[in-house]
């Protein structure tokens, strides 16, 4: 007969004071100093952390850098939210100070993240640190990314909410969870699809410029498969067809041509404008 599963019990010593190997404090110091003097990096990367579900690790056009993220929600949500385009940067996998994040256990009454086989407690996360541009300032959001958003979570998830809500609006930075649900995987795709060809150069006259001419075109035939529309700026503008898809693509990324979500684009099917 199977013998009953032991139950697991904090050490009393780990209520009392943070139990962290000297290693993992350089090793946050050291994030710390990085990301002030360098350009970003975050604190837990894919190969770091051991789980069974599905982790993304990629390079990001926009932001120039390999991004980290660790579960397909992670990264429906950092998709929807990168290519907007007031989204100036989005910081993963953020580590929390784990001084102030003791603290803010001992206010709640609630236990800080700790990990029983090894009797250590963990430093806490926010999986996206959202930049925003708001008229020329840019401003800050803390995003704790759930597939779903359920008040009935377990109450270990729900203490690790308050403790990052906590620890943000101490900086007067909001924190609010965001639900992968909420990002249809046909808009992920869609994004994927132009992301592709992504090119900072291209200068916001050019797209514009392009855009104009792509209302014009689609006015005339909106039943016209994507490709043909291309193929026809293509010709009025003498370049390559490769060239009015690139510029297309990445004029539908700044929001200059709206297109209807979330059907996908395909070349031999007609575009959908919202």
């Amino acid at each position: 007969m199977q013998g009953k599963s032991k139950k697991r019990k904090i050490r009393p010593e780990a209520r009392k004071r943070i139990l962290l190997p000297k290693s993992e404090w350089k090793r946050y110091r050291k994030w710390r100093s990085d990301i002030e003097v360098g350009p970003y990096r975050p604190f837990f990367e894919t190969h770091q952390l051991h789980s069974t579900g599905r982790k993304h690790k990629f390079f990001c056009p926009k932001q120039q850098r390999i991004v980290h993220l660790m579960s397909d929600s992670e990264y429906r949500v950092y998709q929807d939210l990168i290519w907007r385009p007031d989204v100036v940067s989005i910081e993963e996998q953020y580590a929390l100070n784990i001084n102030e994040t003791w603290k803010i256990c001992q206010e709640l009454k609630i236990h800080h993240p700790y990990e029983y086989q090894r009797d250590i407690h963990h430093i806490m996360s926010t999986d996206l640190i959202v930049t925003i541009n708001r008229n020329g300032a840019l401003v800050k959001r803390a995003h704790p990314v759930k597939f779903e958003i359920d008040s009935n979570a377990k109450l270990r998830t729900n203490n690790k909410l308050k403790v990052e809500a906590a620890f943000w609006t101490a900086r007067n930075i909001p924190c609010e969870p965001i639900s992968a649900v909420r990002v249809d995987k046909n808009w992920i795709k869609h994004l994927d699809f132009l992301s592709m060809h992504y090119d900072p150069s291209l200068s916001s006259h050019e797209l514009t410029q392009f855009s104009g001419l792509f209302a014009k075109c689609w006015a005339k035939a909106p039943k016209l498969p994507l490709r043909a529309i291309l193929a026809q700026i293509a010709q009025l503008i003498d370049v390559h067809q490769f060239t009015a898809e690139r510029v297309f693509k990445n004029a539908t990324l700044a929001g200059l041509i709206p297109l209807k979500a979330p059907v996908p684009l395909v070349y031999h099917k007609p575009v959908l404008l919202a």
